[in-house]
């Protein structure tokens, strides 16, 4: 049978989830007169104050849970995050490597070491650990968009690309990974522009499918489809099914003029048109 601590813990959680902050702190409190060194009403209430926006005191509670348990990675995890919201970035990283060190498995640890490495300008050091995380893990989408992000920003186009088409053979439809390898690959001059027409193809599509359908709009002059007929050629209009979607036609809209910058896509339309 559960002890009352532990369905006040329980209580509590269930508060926080609810972000009802205030009566989960509440609770805790009140348990922490009798249980000051207890590791979970600590870590509780380091959740309950960052969920509050209150960081010195969120970050009081996880050195002091830390303090009553320092052989759990799941508290110097939480630990690291208090110390980045209070822009101790140093020391986050290493609670985060302490966290890592006592269990290699904790993704949570090294998507927050790789969160404290960005912030402080660490930038190779935290695409080796997304990279050692991405291999690890090749079915987790946003590691490796973050991941394909930072080599973009580092001027190592290939391998975001790479990336980016690795992962989206495990999530086919993820549209941000859709999103990004769409944008990356306007600016290689050596990609075949075929490729790139298709895969901003496929984006749309996916696009298209996860949008909600809506109720016809009431015609009116300049709408998002006659924008795009008069900027493409009837036949691209024609060939890409998500575009004659009303619920997509906006959004398509915005990846065309924003890939038309690229002068690559000059040789798209031109493909396209000749058939």
């Amino acid at each position: 049978m559960a002890s009352d601590l532990e369905l006040k813990l329980h209580k509590a959680e269930q508060l926080l989830h609810a972000a009802d902050t205030n009566a989960a702190k509440a609770i805790l409190l009140r348990l922490l007169r009798d249980h000051a060194r207890d590791p979970e009403v600590n870590q509780l209430l380091s959740l309950a104050f960052t969920q509050a926006k209150q960081y010195s005191q969120a970050l009081y509670y996880a050195q002091a849970s830390v303090q009553a348990r320092p052989e759990s990675g799941e508290l110097l995890t939480n630990l690291g995050n208090c110390l980045i919201f209070s822009d101790k970035h140093d020391e986050a990283i290493l609670a985060f490597e302490r966290a890592l060190a006592l269990n290699p498995a904790l993704d949570l640890a090294r998507h927050g070491l790789t969160r404290a490495l960005i912030e402080s300008n660490r930038l190779m050091r935290a695409i080796e650990v997304m990279r050692d995380h991405v291999m690890r893990n090749p079915k987790d989408a946003e590691a490796a968009r973050t991941l394909a992000g930072m080599l973009i920003d580092c001027g190592n186009q290939d391998e975001a690309i790479a990336v980016l088409r690795t992962a989206i053979i495990h999530s086919p439809n993820n549209l941000s990974l859709l999103s990004g390898l769409s944008s990356s690959l306007n600016y290689p001059a050596n990609i075949d522009p075929t490729i790139v027409f298709e895969t901003h193809q496929r984006f749309g599509e996916a696009l298209a499918e996860s949008t909600p359908a809506r109720p016809p709009a009431t015609p009116r002059p300049a709408t998002s489809d006659t924008r795009l007929r008069s900027a493409c050629s009837p036949l691209i209009f024609e060939r890409i099914p998500a575009l004659r979607t009303a619920n997509c036609s906006s959004n398509i809209w915005i990846v065309l003029v924003s890939s038309w910058r690229s002068t690559m896509h000059t040789g798209i339309w031109t493909r396209c048109q000749s058939g």
